[in-house]
């Protein structure tokens, strides 16, 4: 049987539709006000699948190499393009999307909208990243920092409620205005607009951005030299969170570092970290296979 709707029926849904478009535009443009209004201090926040899963390469030399990740059950691939020029973004550089995501959830925590764009000065985004926004060098880093996250492109199922398996997407496309400074061109403005596709899956799922135990985020935003210890922490903070202790293969806890050299090379760089980190941490044969195992729990008071 068909079913013949009025047109009086027809018009009030439409203006209804009118109206709800009106509305989400309306959110939409505070969202961006508010994400794009100085602040005193962020609430920092992370994506999930981003602390979970090695996008970022954690060494500073600009990797040009392709990068692929698979995890051992074989559920999670991720595939990194890098820039051809800059290399894959790095662990440093994610800082930079930390800063953006969190003033994003700022305004979606008011309008229910996560802003689409995001426009601040560099001055901005430095002095919250604790990097002297006078410096020159800073000034330069943060200009290939963004870069590098808009032209780093990932094929990766982590996303794929939204990013189909398969299409390489990248995180967000900039623009910058520059100035001369010391007698080079460094960056001054800043407007960033977010992979619509990863808005989409924030917004079917706003739990995919968390924050972190109370000084974690902290202690990785401060982490300059190591980057093996800036990814640990951020790693490992999302693991344990209040947890007493976790425990993973070395095998896979290297691949979930992004660590690319053999697995004698990782255990030595991890046991030079281990004494800075916030957590005991320990190793022990696997109860059946050839590998080891690392033991990671609570430190009294840091729980």
């Amino acid at each position: 049987m068909t079913t013949v709707f009025s047109k009086d029926f027809i018009d009030l849904a439409e203006k209804h539709r009118r109206i709800e478009a009106e509305r989400i535009q309306t959110q939409q443009q505070l969202a961006i006000q508010i994400a794009c209004t100085p602040v005193d201090t962020v609430t920092w926040r992370a994506d999930r699948r981003m602390t979970a899963y090695p996008l970022f390469a954690p060494d500073k030399r600009n990797r040009l190499d392709v990068y692929k990740y698979s995890s051992p059950d074989g559920k999670w691939n991720i595939t990194v393009v890098p820039h051809p020029e800059l290399g894959r973004a790095k662990v440093w550089d994610a800082d930079v999307f930390t800063y953006f995501l969190s003033r994003a959830y700022d305004a979606y925590q008011r309008t229910q909208q996560i802003p689409r764009m995001i426009e601040t000065t560099a001055y901005q985004v430095l002095k919250h990243l604790g990097k002297n926004p006078e410096s020159t060098g800073n000034l330069l880093w943060l200009r290939d920092a963004i870069r590098r996250l808009g032209g780093t492109y990932f094929q990766a199922n982590l996303f794929d409620t939204f990013v189909e398996e398969g299409r390489s997407f990248n995180l967000l496309d900039y623009q910058f205005q520059k100035r001369p400074r010391n007698g080079k061109i460094v960056i001054d403005r800043i407007s960033i607009k977010f992979n619509s596709d990863l808005i989409e899956c924030w917004l079917h799922d706003i739990k995919h951005i968390l924050s972190l135990p109370n000084g974690v985020l902290e202690e990785c935003l401060k982490e300059q030299r190591s980057g093996l210890r800036k990814r640990l922490l951020l790693l490992i903070g999302t693991r344990l969170g209040n947890q007493k202790s976790i425990t993973l293969a070395l095998q896979n806890l290297k691949g979930l570092c992004g660590y690319t050299r053999e697995t004698k090379f990782f255990k030595a760089a991890l046991k030079e970290v281990i004494p800075s980190l916030p957590w005991y941490v320990e190793f022990s044969k696997q109860v059946k296979g050839k590998g080891e195992n690392v033991i990671i729990s609570q430190k009294v008071g840091l729980a």
